[in-house]
C-alpha cells in the first residue's frame, strides 16, 4: 500500500532556557494527513455517499448534444447546418459549465473544466 504523508513544519521558539518534552522531531513536525492511494482514488471518483460518480443518468443536456451531433452530421451546410453546430457548441458548453460547478465528485468537476476549455478554444480556433 503505497501512503503519502503531508507534513505542516512547524517552527516555535521555547520560552527562555526550557525545553519541550517532546523533542525536536515531534515537537516541530506534525503529521497533517496521511493519504493512502485508495483514499485518493476514493475521493476523486466517488461522491460523499460513496457511489461511483463517473456516468450520471438522466443527462439531459449530454444527450442533446448527442442529438445534435447527430443531426449536424446530416445537415452540414446552410443557414440551419450553421445553427445546428451553434447550438450544439451552446449545449455542450452549458453542461461542461454545470459538471465544473456543480459535479458531485472531483473527477465530473475535472471533467467540465477540461470540456469548457475545449469548447471556448474551439471557438476561437476556427
Amino acid at each position: 500500500m503505497v501512503s503519502i504523508f503531508l507534513y505542516e513544519f512547524i517552527y516555535q521558539e521555547p520560552f527562555g532556557n526550557s525545553t519541550s518534552s517532546l523533542g525536536w522531531s515531534q515537537a516541530y513536525t506534525k503529521v497533517v494527513m496521511n493519504v493512502t492511494l485508495k483514499s485518493l482514488i476514493d475521493k476523486f471518483f466517488k461522491d460523499k455517499h460513496g457511489k461511483w460518480a463517473i456516468i450520471q443518468f438522466p443527462n439531459l443536456l449530454l444527450f442533446a448534444w448527442i442529438v445534435l451531433t447527430t443531426v449536424s452530421f446530416f445537415l452540414r451546410s446552410g443557414a440551419i447546418g450553421d445553427g445546428v453546430k451553434l447550438l450544439q457548441s451552446s449545449v455542450l458548453f452549458a453542461w461542461a459549465y454545470n459538471e465544473a460547478a456543480t459535479g458531485i465528485s472531483y473527477f465530473r468537476r475535472s471533467l467540465g473544466i477540461v470540456f469548457v476549455i475545449a469548447v471556448v478554444l474551439s471557438y476561437f480556433l476556427r
